[in-house]
């Protein structure tokens, strides 16, 4: 079996790097024999350096370059813990050993949208989002009233959250990556490995679906 990952950089280099997740995602890939396909996102890393960016006013393009370095540094370090190979910077050529590493694209998008362009060009029908929240809420999670949501069609997430991608957006999966990805069902959860293992052997799992619909 075939799994593309959007392995969200706020899950692993958030604050400080969780080292743990990191050892449990590697044991967990080496014992599957499945074919694994992970775009390493930017995280705070990401942020930092854009912040510091928008503070000069520097545009939406540059930020996004910005952005993209900081992947690929993160999807190098990646890289060597899961002992994969050389880091993929063109989704469009997916790579071919059993480990697959990718960092960011091109401006204009995040490395959820690689995700998509991977799984497309695979035939994949779904992707596993790893995220620091572990599920799309109806609003802020930080807020208590924040009501977790299982399952979501595509349309209602872009019409109900009217999110737009802007470099160092913070949300569960970029809008511009869900409108494109038709035939793919994003699973959004969060960093148990034991939820990921459900999720790898098709079991139930707990997250958030968002499932296919014309947006």
């Amino acid at each position: 079996m075939i799994h593309v990952i959007s392995l969200g950089g706020s899950a692993v280099f958030g604050d400080r790097f969780d080292l743990f997740f990191l050892k449990e995602l590697k044991a967990l890939i080496k014992k599957s024999k499945d074919i694994f396909h992970i775009v390493v996102g930017g995280g705070k890393i990401a942020r930092d350096y854009q912040w510091v960016g928008k503070k000069f006013n520097i545009s939406d393009n540059p930020l996004d370059q910005i952005g993209i370095k900081a992947t690929e540094l993160n999807a190098e370090l990646v890289s060597h813990i899961f002992d994969a190979g050389t880091v993929i910077k063109t989704p469009e050529k997916p790579g071919k050993e059993r480990v697959n590493i990718y960092s960011g694209w091109k401006p204009g998008s995040s490395t959820d949208y690689v995700s998509v362009v991977v799984a497309k060009k695979l035939n994949i029908d779904k992707i596993i989002n790893i995220t620091s929240v572990g599920y799309l809420y109806d609003k802020e999670p930080s807020k208590k009233d924040a009501k977790k949501i299982i399952k979501i069609s595509k349309k209602e997430v872009i019409e109900k959250f009217k999110k737009k991608w802007s470099p160092g957006l913070k949300f569960p999966f970029d809008p511009k990556a869900i409108k494109e990805s038709n035939g793919i069902d994003i699973l959004i959860i969060g960093k148990s490995i034991k939820n990921i293992d459900n999720i790898l052997k098709s079991k139930q799992f707990k997250g958030t679906t968002l499932f296919d619909s014309k947006v």
